[in-house]
């Protein structure tokens, strides 16, 4: 009986070895499995084009009054691309980066030489293994005095990386630490989808002129603080919202239109509510 099972167990892994051997069908590339979720990158121009020298990097971003910021990425990183493309989509964010920080960007798989504080010489990936790099994204914010403040491992929604960011670019050894702070801070929650109106012209929308004595159009995006206040406050308010319903259907009145991009609005001359010649 022994003999029998170890020869079916042996003609078993035989059958299984030639279904899954790399020139069977069942092992062909249109069978292997999809990776799934990975999407490609582009970094801001903003982004610092470094010689990798961080102490370097650190006394000059102190000279403009700035901190270094080292960000880790990888191909392919989902949440790299929400970092960029929701976070960094934000003007007020940019504005603050750019601002107060110096971002360079470092591949968490990479090969380029790096000097790291202190002077040791890293590849890109030795020092993602050198500092435990575990998460991309990973963002280290470093003081003048060369010395990491703040390590965000993983991704932070935008309210909570304004409130990262603000944090880090005022603090000191006297500082209310980060975790307090971050607890503490009543920052604005904002929506992560765009805010609706019933006053709203459905798409697809139609821009051009002498349809309409004048028209509105708001310019918005998700996760937009400043966009929420505007619907929250002005445009909830009866006597805008009776004035949009009213001129929305008037023959001589003027139609809103809404669109994804930064939270504004204008007519589509370029100026607010101007009334078309």
């Amino acid at each position: 009986m022994k003999a029998v099972a170890a020869k079916a167990a042996w003609v078993f892994l035989f059958h299984l070895g030639v279904l899954l051997s790399p020139g069977s069908a069942a092992f062909s590339s249109e069978n292997l499995g999809a990776f799934l979720g990975a999407k490609d990158t582009d970094h801001p121009s903003w982004f610092k084009e470094s010689f990798l020298d961080f102490e370097e990097d650190i006394e000059e971003a102190a000279l403009e009054g700035k901190r270094l910021v080292l960000y880790f990425w990888r191909t392919g990183c989902p949440y790299c691309n929400a970092l960029v493309e929701q976070n960094f989509a934000q003007r007020d964010i940019v504005e603050t980066m750019r601002s107060n920080y110096q971002l360079v960007g470092i591949n968490m798989w990479g090969d380029r030489e790096v000097i790291q504080v202190g002077g040791k010489v890293f590849t890109e990936k030795t020092l993602a293994a050198a500092l435990q790099v575990n998460y991309t994204p990973t963002l280290l914010f470093f003081d003048e005095a060369r010395q990491v403040i703040l390590r965000l491992n993983g991704y932070y929604p935008p309210d909570d990386f304004r409130v990262a960011i603000d944090w880090a670019r005022a603090s000191n050894s006297s500082a209310q630490p980060f975790a307090e702070y971050a607890a503490q801070a009543k920052s604005v929650v904002s929506r992560p989808k765009l805010n609706g109106q019933d006053f709203f012209e459905g798409a697809p929308f139609d821009l051009s002129v002498g349809k309409q004595d004048y028209t509105a159009v708001f310019f918005e995006q998700p996760n937009c603080a400043q966009c929420d206040v505007l619907h929250d406050r002005v445009l909830n308010q009866q006597i805008v919202r009776a004035q949009a319903k009213k001129n929305a259907h008037a023959p001589a009145g003027y139609v809103v239109k809404r669109y994804g991009g930064h939270c504004g609005w204008a007519d589509v001359n370029g100026s607010r509510l101007r009334k078309r010649a």
